[in-house]
């Protein structure tokens, strides 16, 4: 009886990575300039970053459509299963978990990006990059003063601390600059 309980072990442990791997066969690798030629031939391109991900730096694709991984297993009805799909990401990491959990749901003609979106700017492909801040900041202010109180304005001194002059120009915005990783002074990342 142990004996036949050890070789069902080993048995399981043989056969399990092969299973666990059979999910990432189905998916085939592609190169971001393979992509075009797949979305022309009908090719549905699924963007699996984080909504705040993509809000710094999107793929600028018509068609487009972006379901972040965490939200993907309630999403599966949002995409066919009779085109093919490529998956992206980042990187390409998450973008091929993203494909395994679409082939484990009859998916079957799967393609992950190979390097996500590093790979795809790199390549010179088109990429939207957004500057949230610089989008809601007033006309002519820099990104520590568009909320300038009245006694700033008044008294000339910087939002930057308190700081004026070339002094500013040293100084943080304090802790709503620091915990954006802003620097107001210089109007744009730290």
């Amino acid at each position: 009886m142990k004996t036949i309980n050890f070789l069902a072990l080993l048995l399981g442990v043989l056969l399990l990575p092969g299973q666990a791997f059979a999910q990432y066969n189905a998916v085939q690798e592609v190169a971001p300039k393979a992509v075009a030629t797949m979305l022309a031939e009908g090719a549905l391109f699924v963007d699996v970053r984080e909504t705040n991900e993509v809000e710094v730096l999107a793929y600028d694709l018509p068609d487009l459509i972006s379901v972040p991984l965490s939200e993907l297993p309630d999403r599966l009805a949002e995409l066919p299963h009779n085109r093919p799909i490529v998956v992206a990401g980042r990187s390409g990491t998450r973008s091929l978990k993203a494909a395994a959990l679409l082939s484990e749901n009859n998916f079957t003609q799967l393609f992950n990006l190979t390097g996500g979106i590093i790979a795809w700017e790199a390549a010179g492909l088109p990429v939207r990059k957004m500057d949230r801040m610089r989008e809601t900041m007033p006309a002519g202010k820099k990104q520590c003063c568009a909320s300038t109180s009245a006694t700033e304005e008044t008294t000339g001194k910087s939002c930057c601390a308190g700081k004026t002059g070339a002094a500013s120009e040293k100084a943080s915005c304090g802790e709503k600059g620091k915990a954006k990783g802003k620097s107001c002074c210089s109007g744009g990342s730290r």
